[in-house]
């Protein structure tokens, strides 16, 4: 099955908005905000072809329940 962007929490078009880690002086989470597009490039530091840090919406519904 293929992983599209637009089915991953991460995507906000057209950014990606994957969490990087927790801000150790304010604790605050922070996130990539890189185009999708150039992120499933980055095969090395981004989620490249493999959509390697894909997390699906559809798993946030719970199954016969209501949205």
């Amino acid at each position: 099955m293929t992983k599209f962007c637009v089915n991953c929490k991460h995507y906000q078009a057209p950014l990606c908005q994957r969490p990087t880690g927790v801000s150790l002086v304010t604790g605050v989470a922070s996130s990539r905000n890189v185009y999708a597009e150039i992120e499933r490039t980055l095969s090395n530091t981004g989620c490249g072809s493999q959509a390697n840090y894909f997390e699906s919406i559809f798993s946030e519904i719970p199954f016969g329940g209501q949205a």
